[in-house]
């Protein structure tokens, strides 16, 4: 062979300048290179690919052909990583949730308000209401209009505990309230209140659950607890207003309304609710949305924030959705003491109500309370459209990069999502717990 080649596409094949230099590439990358590159060796070509070329075109073109004729769609084969990798991945996530888990701190005690549980629990042997209707069972007072639910079978009174003592309570501006009969089942939620220095309300410890209305019962209690902690008692509050209005929020009408002694409390489901801000920012924002009652925009009734006179009225709007209760037979009003199951539900559950809400939706009383609210005018019970104050977590915020912008309180409102708070709190170590 002569050392050049007589043309760009066709001759002779040079050999390489060096044997050290020598690479072996096929004739076609020779083809497509310029001149000055080829300085290679030719090698015989395996016609495997060519085959396997040949047969995938094939392949192609029947399914093509297949879609057109019979409109099936050809099979997409997915991507397969190994399965030593997928294993790696979950070994790593949970390593990482369990070195979450035991990072998690706590506020070390809490303070019961009111009689002990021992006090408050009924025994039904011991008593003797061993053949006592439900309906029969009376409430704690202020309650009227629950009884006949199942909570009252077991327990006199609702009790309320505190993560401060009572005279620190008296002065908070802004607290957080939930429902759970055992705090040690909703770890993220406490770890969250202490990462943010939150003063916070629980009902329900050591009782145990019923359903829905066990919430909204004990969002009662402790607001009643409040109401009487806070009595004549404005300076805490103050500051904090005087705060919102230094910072350019809420405007002159937060002054104007005198909201005094009227703390803003923080209604959230224990279980599945993480914090991002502490009680300055959540009360600054809340200002700016000049707001007495903001609900998420979800409506899910797991977050809800207000001034503690309007969430009482919250809760007593909806007793007067079951004090209204009629039956279809009989079409008169039940009333406080009718059968719990007798109750021609304002609240009815809805089709895909929770196994927890099959008595009572608290969802549904929700929704009512928005329509009437809207109906009447009240501009100051309002969605939080914007997400600032309160976020239900779908899949978007799960992927979030940062938390700059995000919500004080993450909702986590069914099974699905709740999965991602224990992923959420890793991807962000000290922020949310």
């Amino acid at each position: 062979r002569s050392p050049r080649g007589s043309g760009a596409m066709g001759g002779e094949v040079t050999m390489p300048a060096s044997e050290d230099r020598a690479e072996h590439v096929s004739l076609l990358r020779w083809q497509l290179e310029p001149e000055s590159a080829r300085t290679a060796r030719v090698t015989k070509q395996s016609p495997v690919p060519v085959t396997a070329f040949l047969t995938c075109a094939a392949l192609f073109f029947t399914a093509c052909v297949g879609v057109l004729v019979v409109g099936s769609r050809p099979a997409v084969p997915g991507v397969v990583l190994p399965l030593s990798s997928l294993q790696s991945r979950r070994d790593a996530s949970a390593a990482g949730e369990r070195a979450l888990m035991e990072s998690l701190r706590f506020d070390e005690r809490w303070y019961d308000q009111g009689n002990t549980l021992d006090a408050i629990k009924i025994d039904h042997e011991r008593e003797g209401l061993g053949g006592t209707s439900q309906a029969d069972f009376p409430t704690q007072a202020g309650f009227e209009a629950w009884r006949g639910a199942p909570y009252w079978q077991h327990f006199r009174e609702i009790p309320v505990s505190f993560n401060r003592p009572a005279k620190e309570m008296r002065d908070e501006p802004l607290v957080v309230v939930g429902h759970a009969t055992d705090r040690g089942d909703a770890p993220l939620w406490l770890s969250s209140l202490r990462r943010h220095a939150l003063p916070a309300a629980t009902s329900g410890e050591g009782t145990w659950w019923h359903g829905d209305e066990d919430k909204r019962m004990g969002l009662k209690a402790a607001l009643i607890t409040l109401r009487g902690l806070n009595e004549g008692r404005e300076e805490g509050h103050e500051r904090m207003r005087e705060d919102a209005l230094e910072s350019g929020f809420g405007g002159e009408s937060t002054r104007e309304r005198g909201t005094g002694n009227d703390p803003v409390v923080a209604f959230t489901d224990t279980a599945d609710a993480l914090f991002a801000c502490d009680a300055r920012e959540m009360l600054l924002r809340f200002e700016a949305a000049d707001a007495d009652v903001l609900i998420s925009r979800e409506g899910d009734g797991g977050a809800i924030i207000g001034r503690a006179s309007k969430m009482l009225e919250l809760v007593r709007d909806f007793e007067s959705f079951l004090l209204e209760a009629k039956t279809p037979e009989r079409g008169k009003s039940l009333g406080a003491g009718a059968a719990w199951s007798d109750f021609y539900k304002s609240c009815a559950p809805t089709k895909d109500a929770s196994a927890s809400a099959q008595l009572y939706d608290d969802r549904v009383c929700l929704s009512r309370y928005l329509s009437e609210r809207a109906a009447a005018g009240d501009a100051r019970v309002k969605r939080d459209v914007r997400g600032s104050l309160l976020e239900t977590v779908g899949g978007a915020d799960a992927r979030r990069e940062t938390l700059a912008a995000a919500p004080c309180v993450f909702h986590f409102s069914d099974p699905t999502t709740k999965a991602l708070m224990k992923p959420m709190a890793a991807k962000f170590p000290g922020v949310l717990v």
